[in-house]
């Protein structure tokens, strides 16, 4: 292919010289043959022209470089032997890599910060769910997220509604056998869930054919809400009772943790205490200013990971990174194809997102 378009440039352009020849010979009415050979003579003479011209402007360059001096005095052609020029080149070099190993020192530091940040996020919001207070703090699709992991931490195999038109629970949880409808409400503390929600929640245990039912309100429950949950068997945690669940999960409630924040400058790791809505400021240990890169609205539920079986074999699945991000792949592969998503935190199991929590 190369050849045929380098003898096809050619012979364009014996076809264009003999264009030219013809207009040539017209012109000056002579034979058309001395006419190509006049145009063949003036383009070589041209390319003569030009190359005289080049070796001109390139021994002129070169005869005044011979009066040329260096900053150190030394005439052309010793500038190059000078040994203060070389050094100063040397010098020049040294910078030039110590810059670039230090652009490469701080973008490795700035990964590694991005890393600390995720691996940061993880933890505290595992910390922040476990907290009691910060259920209060929680809007009212992320505290359903939270009751939902609260009861599969409590051993209960749970399945959320949807969001809207969820027939009048928020959840179904299974155990040993039995079912159990939840219905989660985000009220302030004085907000009172009347009788007439427990009525609903009843209805919609009836209709599931369930066991029990569990109302948990941030709020405080009515007089009369009371007493139709005592005497229909629905457990009630209001304000006061909520925390009570929530250490039954995970243990006592500690304070929340203050997150580990990596200088981009030096590397050093500074404790700075987590807050919402804005970013507190430290010092590293080499004193360089440190800007938390986490805020209490970063945080969100964290749903445990449990591994599924298999829909085609039934074998148990195993978490794969491939080059379209991480999958669940059967354990049987190749024998088995079969690969599941992963579902991430803060997204149900619908593949829809949820809004992070507010700023309490």
């Amino acid at each position: 292919m190369y050849r045929t378009s380098r003898s096809g440039s050619v012979l364009q352009g014996l076809a264009l010289y003999a264009l030219i020849a013809y207009g040539i010979s017209s012109w000056l009415r002579i034979s058309w043959l001395l006419a190509f050979a006049a145009t063949i003579l003036a383009v070589i003479l041209l390319v003569l022209l030009g190359y005289l011209v080049v070796r001109v402007f390139s021994g002129a360059r070169k005869f005044i470089q011979g009066f040329s001096r260096c900053p150190h005095g030394l005439r052309h052609p010793s500038i190059s032997h000078c040994a203060a020029c070389e050094k100063a080149e040397e010098e020049k070099r040294k910078a030039y890599e110590r810059e670039c190993a230090e652009r490469q020192r701080l973008e490795r530091l700035k990964k590694e910060a991005a890393a600390l940040r995720d691996a940061e996020i993880l933890r505290l919001s595992k910390a922040w769910q476990s907290a009691s207070a910060s259920y209060f703090a929680m809007d009212d699709r992320t505290f359903e997220d939270a009751i939902s992991e609260l009861f599969r931490k409590l051993g209960y195999s749970v399945k959320q509604t949807p969001y809207s038109n969820d027939g009048g629970k928020d959840a179904i949880a299974s155990r040993d056998g039995k079912k159990y409808v939840i219905e989660c409400k985000r009220y302030r503390e004085a907000g009172v869930t009347s009788r007439r929600d427990l009525q609903i929640l009843l209805a919609a245990m009836h209709d599931e054919k369930a066991d029990g039912a569990v109302f948990i309100s941030t709020g405080r429950f009515s007089a009369n809400a009371i007493e139709y949950g005592r005497l229909n068997g629905i457990e009630l945690y209001d304000h006061a009772h909520l925390p009570i669940l929530v250490n039954r999960a995970y243990g006592p409630s500690a304070e929340m943790p203050p997150a580990k924040v990596m200088c981009t400058q030096c590397g050093g790791i500074v404790a700075i205490d987590v807050v919402p809505g804005g970013y507190k400021q430290s010092r590293c240990p080499a004193y360089h200013l440190v800007t938390s890169n986490i805020r209490l609205d970063d945080l969100s539920v964290v749903f445990s990971l449990e591994t599924p079986a298999c829909p085609k074999c039934n074998s148990s699945m195993r978490i794969v990174k491939g080059r379209m991000g991480t999958f669940w792949g059967c354990s049987r592969y190749p024998k088995c194809h079969s690969t599941m998503r992963i579902r991430k935190r803060g997204e149900d199991g619908r593949g829809h997102h949820h809004p992070k929590p507010s700023a309490s």
